[in-house]
């Protein structure tokens, strides 16, 4: 017994829905396996999709306008049948853009239902077996249903040279504000990358981010600026500092430079960036899908979202929020990793490494405990070290902790002014030892001096029983 045996909406939401089947293929690959005909309300919607459903398994690929027509006369259906049909065809074929305008919100809808139903299914079936104990079975019967609607990838074809011709690994590369960065990563992020920067608290992590916001916006691409932290006014007024190029302290109220803020942003490429702040309890990748969901109904294409901080994310699955922070960081980064594969959109990660690492000059897997450990699924792991020390000299090291697209374990250093918002990174690559050579020196002489002064006590000590 099914939750509903029909989609008990509109007429009109059953032409869009097979609209959309006959005009996205991809979106056909995902659902032909859970719709079914008696989902449809009418004897004409059940008839389209059957021959769509059958058309696409024997010869995958779309069914044409005159694939129906030679059908049509081939079943010789009788003129009361054939009519109501051919009313259908022509509404969605000749005014195909007004029955795919809204497509998003049918796809996700209708996916949604499907996938209802194939659980209500497996659980019927599951109490089924359930008397007989056949628990791999059960087990098998709801991993397939929670499965469904998934994208099924055909793969590739080693051997197919124009597929190499005309697709490439990476699409649409966008890059970072910071050349030293992008020439290391083969010239910026593509679609469905991911990157978490880890910084100590008090690192800078929402000035980087704002810096890269900015460039955004300077270079045309949509932006989402996705704060579980700070105010969204506060995250704009450090943006406006920078447009302004003008001291952070100085720019005390926006109103005031305003129309000067305006003037410049016209100049810019037409583009939207938009600044949220999200609640810092229950907001997981899905709050953030559905927003960018409603950006684009408003024709706004997101091309980079930063999230600030990946740490306050809960997960999809409410199971690991129980979980510590830095123990569901691996399940928040498969999510965004997830993300953006499913958008084809660049997604930067902002995240907290151990506080015992704000002192040091070097971020590394060691530095945070095994903390980037967690964050595997990323794409690009980059490491931002700006102790106390390295504030008062304006500077800090960016280390390449992971690179899928290029070599990784050494430094770049960086001057900064968060004063106006800069930060120049150099070309030049250190080992990740060089900046605490020092350090490591300072504290193997301690070591030593004090398994010396230890001996010396024992020394005196075996000296002090023989006199005894």
């Amino acid at each position: 017994m099914s939750i509903t045996d029909t989609f008990e909406v509109s007429e009109e939401y059953e032409l869009k829905l097979l609209a959309n089947l006959i005009d996205d293929e991809i979106f056909l690959t995902q659902i032909i396996e859970i719709l079914k005909e008696e989902y449809f309300s009418t004897p004409e919607h059940q008839w389209v999709f059957a021959f769509i459903k059958k058309y696409h398994m024997k010869y995958s690929s779309m069914a044409t306008k005159d694939a129906f027509i030679i059908e049509i006369k081939s079943q010789g259906l009788k003129k009361s049948v054939r009519d109501p049909i051919l009313i259908i065809l022509h509404k969605i074929f000749e005014f195909k853009k007004k029955y795919t305008r809204d497509s998003d919100i049918i796809k996700e809808d209708s996916l949604i239902f499907c996938r209802n139903q194939a659980v209500s299914n497996a659980l019927v079936k599951s109490a089924e077996l359930l008397p007989y104990k056949k628990f791999s079975e059960i087990r098998h019967v709801l991993d397939t249903a929670l499965m469904a609607g998934e994208i099924q990838s055909g793969g590739i074809d080693f051997d197919n040279i124009d597929d190499r011709r005309i697709n490439k690994p990476r699409k649409h590369l966008i890059p970072l504000p910071w050349n030293a960065i992008n020439t290391r990563i083969g010239g910026g992020m593509a679609e469905g990358e991911f990157m978490v920067l880890v910084a100590p608290m008090g690192a800078g992590k929402t000035m980087i981010a704002s810096i890269i916001a900015k460039y955004m916006r300077e270079h045309g691409h949509d932006c989402l600026f996705a704060s579980l932290e700070l105010d969204a006014r506060k995250i704009r007024h450090r943006i406006d500092a920078m447009i302004l190029n003008e001291p952070l302290s100085m720019v005390k109220e926006a109103e005031e430079y305003a129309d000067i803020i305006h003037e410049k942003i016209l100049l810019y490429p037409k583009s939207s960036l938009v600044i949220e702040k999200f609640s810092p309890t229950g907001t997981t990748t899905s709050t953030l899908r559905t927003k960018i969901k409603m950006l684009k109904s408003k024709g706004i294409e997101i091309k980079y979202m930063l999230v600030d901080y990946l740490d306050i994310l809960d997960t999809i699955d409410p199971v690991h929020n129980n979980k510590k922070d830095w123990e569901k960081q691996e399940f928040v980064s498969r999510d965004l990793f997830g993300l953006a594969s499913e958008l084809n959109i660049r997604i930067v990660g902002l995240v907290q490494g151990n506080t015992t690492a704000s002192d040091a000059e070097v971020i590394s897997v060691k530095t945070t405990s095994g903390g980037t450990k967690r964050l595997h699924p990323a794409d690009l792991i980059l490491g931002y070290a700006r102790p106390d020390n390295f504030k008062i000299q304006n500077k800090a090291n960016i280390s390449f902790i992971k690179n899928r697209f290029g070599k990784d374990g050494y430094v770049l250093s960086a001057t900064t002014n968060y004063d106006y918002g800069v930060i120049n990174i150099d070309d030049t690559e250190l080992s990740p030892d060089v900046e605490t050579k020092e350090v490591v020196e300072e504290s193997l002489k301690d070591k030593y001096q004090n398994f010396v002064k230890k001996r010396k006590m024992s020394e005196s000590s075996e000296a002090f029983s023989d006199l005894i």
